[in-house]
Formats: C-alpha cells, structure tokens, sequence
C-alpha cells in the first residue's frame, strides 16, 4: 500500500487501513462488458489485531476483505500457505 514503509505495513494496532487499485495496467487483463470494472479493480487490506498481530489480504471489494478477516479471526486465526492450504500457527 501506498502507507507501507519499505513494503512493511503501518496499520496501527486494532485498526484497518485500505486501498482500492486497478488492474488494468497488467498484461493479459482484457475484460469487456458490464462487469468489467468489478474485474479490473481490488482492494488491499490490512487489519492488525490490539495484540499487534497482522492480517492482510487482497479483495473484491472491502466487504469481501472484511469476511476474509472475520474468517480469519474466528477459525483461530490460520496461516495460509503459498499453495492456499491453510496451517496452523505452529507450522509456519
């Protein structure tokens, strides 16, 4: 995000920081018709806990982050690896 500091995120402990961006300078994006803004655009998302511990993800839209962020929170707060299978804090 634009607030990061040397790619690090500066989101305050039990706040949420956000920002929407545009895909559409990336190669191979050739989306047409009447969705083709929802499929051009994402939301980044930051979110770090009042004990310091950081969630961050990319969405469609804020609301799609803030159900990845309330599922994150609820099923004990896993760790998704590079291959999308989900692991247990321990594991990392």
């Amino acid at each position: 995000m634009k607030t990061d500091v040397r790619g690090c995120s500066t989101c305050p402990a039990g706040e949420e920081r956000y920002e929407q961006y545009n895909l559409s300078g990336m190669t191979g994006n050739r989306w047409t018709g009447a969705d083709a803004k929802s499929k051009r655009t994402r939301v980044q998302y930051d979110y770090r806990t009042p004990d310091g511990e950081l969630f961050s993800c990319i969405g469609l839209d804020l609301d799609d982050c803030r159900r990845k962020r309330d599922h994150w929170l609820k099923h004990g707060r896993m760790y998704v690896s590079c291959s999308g299978m989900p692991r247990s804090k321990t594991q990392a």
